[in-house]
């Protein structure tokens, strides 16, 4: 017994930190915002979507309040892979959801490889797509989106309209493949 302690006390106990260590240097890392997929195969929204917000400021989750856009959405791959998306909200009635004034635009948003992307909203609602108020309001709105499949984008909106900060609204982009006003779905506020 003696000559097995004297023997691991010459050689010593293996260092295991050092040999991960080695390994990470020979492999590198992955950090937590990397996915498992290339960007090309981020889903294809191309197209028409009944976008809705449910305004944070307004208590509940009611329909009547959503502020309804019909959304087109590009997305455009480039050369190096990666992949950008552009956006047009054009703000609908509230009466009837025909297109009322001009739409809200936003290009090259760089989407992510897990279909995340960010993008700046700004110009005016028209009276007759405000539900709250039912007057012409400025409007400079974030939205923070996940494209979580080919028919469905959605997240958070921050900003403000009116003045009235946005934080804490939500909005849920839906496919469509009829954009006639009567045949549109029910809206919907938020992810589901």
């Amino acid at each position: 017994m003696g000559g097995f302690l004297a023997l691991a006390a010459v050689t010593g106990c293996v260092d295991a930190s050092g040999k991960f260590g080695e390994f990470d240097d020979r492999v590198g890392t992955v950090d937590a915002s990397t996915a498992d997929r290339p960007p090309s195969m981020v889903y294809d929204i191309n197209g028409p979507s009944l976008a809705a917000v449910d305004p944070a400021f307004i208590p509940g989750s009611d329909p009547s309040t959503f502020v309804q856009f019909l959304a087109t959405w590009t997305l455009r791959e480039q050369p190096d892979g990666t992949v950008m998306v552009d956006g047009s909200l054009q703000p609908l009635s509230v009466t009837d959801r025909t297109p009322v004034g001009d739409a809200l635009v936003a290009s090259g948003m760089p989407v992510n490889t897990d279909g995340t992307f960010t993008g700046t909203f700004g110009g005016q609602i028209p009276g007759e797509a405000n539900p709250v108020s039912g007057t012409r309001q400025p409007i400079n709105s974030i939205i923070n989106a996940q494209i979580r499949s080919q028919d469905l984008v959605c997240g958070t909106v921050n900003g403000t309209v009116a003045g009235i900060d946005l934080a804490g609204s939500t909005f849920a982009a839906l496919r469509v493949t009829d954009t006639t006003p009567a045949n549109l779905p029910v809206p919907q506020g938020n992810c589901p």
